[in-house]
């Protein structure tokens, strides 16, 4: 049996999650319930919580709060995401914790041993936001590109150093050894290019007296560990499937993931074959053509999706509508069309007509004839195994509901209604088995997007029980704000 080991980044925990980080989980999800159902993989899925940090430790103190009651009074909104959009991970990990601080200390121990770590006194332009060091190229305005509502802090301290100029050339040669490391590919040319413009020496920690909240540095009580160098070390926690398979990340920490975190390993003594194998990146996600933001008010949870469309139909909407691999826009309007018209309209339509037909044409001794399976659903399941893999979820899903409506068209051609009339019994099982057949494939493709709605698909074929799969919605969503917006019942057809 082969492994698969995938990871979400680990969550920070500074707010409540949104969408774009929901969007993460659901796109690592999908990928791990395919390699554990459907290619029968030893399956690892990690996720977890970035609790250390500076961001961390000045929102705790906004709220009038010490960073651990700070964290623990959030962490419950993260957790909740397993149930809210029935995610399938085998652990999930806090960097507070004591297992994930002794893996931190042996790898920072490994490369200072390994001679890639020193202490010096340095001046340099820090983002609270992104809790990272910024070149002045990096700025824009004199601000981050990322956080332009920040301003950057002038840092001025003896910190402890990561030799990371020391791994350009290893970096570019891992590169060109592994030519799908980063996915996409133009996410893979921003770090190529990145690295070859040369790489600095990155602070790796941070003076106790400024930053409290953090792991502390091994022989040195006085500081504590940088973020990124406490968080990517995450990964580490499950030693059976390492290394990682798969990391899936938004695109703002793709120089961290792709650039420093293969260095650190390296610098560990982790030999090429022990690197991460492949990064997929995400874009941002926009909110009717804005940035997601508080003060605009425009922020959007998955729970705030599932009480409109329910899980499954969330889990449908955030990887069918907006894509996975580039930025993309969010739109009530647009998710409920998408809903009525895939979901309702096209997958429901398609399977409670056809139980309806077989119901209401054969005998319970005849509904047999119409389940024999045969060769194109096998082919047809195959044909979106690429798009899976690459995590072009959005592509799979357009192929699965392309199917549906060429089934709907088929009914449309062949009707049924005429075949029963007209006594053309053998005609009319060849029609519908063949409708059904298709239905069986469109289970078994949805499983790993939609996993409840594809055993309740099973079911109902087993059974030949017509019932609607997903409600219509009725009422008018406009901007999101409306508060009385609710699923009512498909009529049946």
């Amino acid at each position: 049996m082969s492994k698969f080991y995938v990871t979400t980044s680990i969550a920070y925990i500074n707010g409540e999650p949104h969408i774009g980080y929901g969007q993460e989980c659901l796109g690592a999800d999908v990928i791990a319930r395919y390699h554990r159902d459907i290619k029968k993989d030893d399956t690892f899925f990690l996720t977890g919580a970035d609790e250390h940090g500076f961001s961390v430790q000045m929102k705790a103190e906004q709220a009038g709060m010490k960073p651990r009651p700070f964290v623990e009074s959030l962490i419950g909104k993260f957790l909740g995401l397993k149930d809210q959009l029935n995610l399938s991970y085998n652990y999930y990990i806090r960097t507070s914790s004591e297992e994930h601080k002794r893996k931190v200390v042996e790898l920072w121990q490994k490369a200072y041993d390994n001679g890639f770590i020193y202490k010096k006194a340095y001046s340099a332009v820090y983002c609270v936001g992104c809790e990272s060091m910024l070149k002045k190229s990096d700025l824009v305005d004199g601000k981050c590109p990322n956080h332009p509502s920040l301003v950057p802090e002038i840092v001025e301290e003896e910190n402890w150093f990561f030799k990371l100029s020391e791994f350009q050339n290893k970096l570019l040669d891992y590169y060109k050894k592994n030519p799908t490391f980063v996915a996409p590919d133009f996410r893979f040319n921003e770090i190529k290019r990145l690295v070859e413009s040369g790489l600095e020496d990155v602070s790796i920690s941070r003076p106790k007296e400024k930053l409290s909240w953090g792991i502390e540095v091994p022989n040195d009580p006085t500081h504590v560990m940088y973020v990124w160098f406490d968080a990517l070390t995450n990964y580490l926690y499950p030693e059976k499937y390492w290394p990682a398979d798969l990391h899936v990340i938004g695109k703002d920490i793709l120089r961290f993931h792709a650039a420093l975190w293969p260095a650190m390993l390296m610098a560990a003594g982790y030999t090429d074959d022990r690197l991460p194998r492949k990064i997929h990146v995400h874009g941002f996600i926009t909110v009717e053509g804005q940035k997601i933001s508080k003060t605009l008010g425009n922020v959007i949870k998955p729970q705030d999706l599932v009480d409109v469309f329910g899980i499954d139909a969330t889990r449908y909407l955030m990887l069918r509508e907006l894509s996975f691999s580039q930025d993309s826009d969010f739109s009530w309007s647009r998710m409920k069309e998408r809903y009525n018209s895939d979901l309702v309209n096209n997958l429901g339509n398609l399977l409670q007509r056809t139980l309806s037909m077989i119901n209401k044409y054969f005998d319970e001794s005849q509904k047999s004839k119409v389940k024999s399976q045969n060769d194109h659903s096998k082919h047809k399941r195959l044909s979106i195994e690429k798009e899976v893999e690459t995590l072009e979820y959005s592509s799979a899903l357009q192929k699965i509901m392309e199917f549906c409506t060429e089934n709907n068209q088929y009914i449309a051609e062949k009707q049924p209604w005429v075949l029963a009339k007209e006594g053309k019994t053998e005609e009319l099982a060849e029609v519908l088995r063949h409708v059904y057949n298709s239905l069986a494939m469109i289970a078994d493709a949805l499983i790993s997007f939609t996993p409840e709605t594809a055993e309740k698909m099973k079911k109902q074929l087993e059974t030949f029980s017509p019932e609607p799969l997903f409600p219509r919605l009725e009422e008018k969503i406009s901007n999101g704000q409306d508060a009385d917006i609710s699923p009512v019942k498909t009529q049946k057809p």
